[in-house]
């Protein structure tokens, strides 16, 4: 009998085995290093795209700063235009106050009713006059309270008994009387106006529609139609998972710690599969977590980047309209300032003031200039004059100043009888000029900063 030793074959067997499980753990180990450096290439693709994506938001918010920066300019250049135009405004609502008193006066003073003494202050009048009786008084209160949009806020101040004489022996009693209102602007009054006509309600109907009736009927169910000549299927093959499970079970036995060689295919699997997801457990804790706080940091900016081009965009987009704005208010100011005088012109002005009365028939006793006062955007040269005359021919003189082709404004009037039954009016007239570049720039050196120190 011939014998043949195996122990050479089977432990170079034993060593074959053992090499290739050791070349499989460094396989999964490597896999595991693999999959850890795709899961960080992948992490850096996202960060440099997220990146990316920051650096284009940050450079459309520099260009909407500069957007922004100019709307602020153009912003505070309209405020200023809105300025100039009030101002203008303003002196043209002033320019037609003494029309309107003087005319609206005749028309609401009712019969036995005289004045004998006007006097105005910026919008508040003052009148003094003789009336009949106490309710000729009470009558022109509601006049001018009711009657016009020009006056305002009438006050009775004193109600004074006195009397005149008729004839030698006659006397009759009459009620000297003071009443003060307020004179409206013209804005005013088209406000007053317009509460006024808005006192109409309109009354609107309202339209119930009744739906047709109609009949509906309910959709019916599909019915699923049975055929008695279906075949019963055949029952089909279950796995028979309780073997599967106890055959997997059995390998796990017995297993020797010391010889992972000699472990069957499901447990030695499972160690190449543990092994690779040591690996990249270990290396998520070491940096991986990093480069996923670096992402929701990039993440987190790109949120906050959005939110800020949002509301930049929002101011930005005003910019063209902005534009458009600067030049219609320029182009109404400068139409308005036209009507404000230039020093060449102001020679000419105060002769068409003087034209104006004499071609009414007044005799100026009083024309005597002032000191011109600097304001913001304009000049105003104040005129201290007395014309003496009809009342009809002082009103009409009013309204030949106040359509004069430059804005010309009569304030602080006052109207007393004079000799020989006229009257007399002492006025402050003010004319205008605006302000050529160098004395806007003086007095804007001149005038001390908003909000700073004295």
């Amino acid at each position: 009998m011939i014998l043949i030793n195996l122990l050479p074959h089977r432990e170079a067997a034993r060593k074959f085995r053992k090499d290739v499980f050791n070349f499989s753990l460094a396989a999964a180990a490597l896999a595991g290093g693999l999959i850890v450096g795709a899961v960080f290439l992948w992490y850096q693709a996202l960060i440099s795209g997220q990146q990316g994506k920051n650096r284009i938001l940050e450079t459309e918010i520099k260009v909407l700063d500069a957007k922004i920066k100019d709307i602020a300019g153009l912003e505070a250049e309209i405020a200023s235009l809105r300025a100039r135009q009030q101002a203008v405004e303003d002196l043209q609502a002033d320019r037609n106050l003494p029309v309107h008193m003087l005319s609206e006066l005749v028309k609401q003073m009712p019969d036995g009713v005289y004045v004998n003494a006007l006097k105005q202050e910026n919008q508040v009048v003052e009148i003094k006059g003789v009336a009949q009786s106490n309710e000729r008084v009470s009558e022109l209160l509601r006049n001018l309270a009711n009657n016009t949009p020009w006056f305002s806020k009438p006050d009775l101040v004193e109600i004074v008994a006195g009397s005149v004489a008729l004839s030698a022996r006659e006397q009759r009693r009459v009620s000297n009387f003071t009443i003060r209102f307020r004179l409206m602007r013209s804005s005013e009054a088209e406000k007053a106006r317009a509460a006024a006509s808005a006192a109409v309600v309109a009354v609107s109907s309202s339209v119930v529609v009744v739906p047709a009736s109609g009949t509906a009927s309910a959709p019916s169910s599909p019915r699923k139609e049975i055929g008695a000549g279906n075949m019963a299927s055949a029952p089909k093959m279950k796995p028979d998972f309780a073997s599967i499970q106890e055959k997997v079970a059995g390998q796990f036995r017995d297993l020797d710690p010391k010889d992972p060689v000699s472990w069957p295919a499901v447990p030695r699997y499972g160690l190449f599969v543990l092994i690779a997801a040591v690996v990249v457990v270990v290396s998520w804790f070491s940096f991986l977590s990093g480069s996923e706080d670096e992402l929701v940091a990039e993440q987190a900016k790109e949120t906050k980047l959005r939110e800020d081009y949002k509301a930049r965009l929002t101011k930005a987009v005003n910019l063209d309209a902005l534009k458009k704005q600067r030049e219609q208010v320029q182009q109404y100011v400068t139409q308005l300032e036209k009507q404000l005088p230039s020093k060449a012109e102001m020679d000419a002005l105060l002769s068409d003031i003087n034209q104006s009365g004499l071609g009414r028939s007044l005799q100026f006793d009083l024309f005597r200039p002032g000191q011109v006062n600097v304001k913001e955007y304009y000049a105003e040269l104040p005129i201290a004059v007395r014309v003496t005359g009809r009342y009809h021919d002082i009103g009409s003189f009013a309204s030949d100043i106040a359509n004069l082709s430059r804005i010309v404004t009569l304030n602080n009037m006052q109207v007393v009888p004079a000799r020989d039954g006229s009257l007399a009016m002492d006025a402050i007239a003010k004319t205008f000029r605006y302000l050529d570049k160098d004395e806007v720039a003086s007095q804007r050196k001149a005038s001390p900063p908003k909000g700073g120190t004295k």
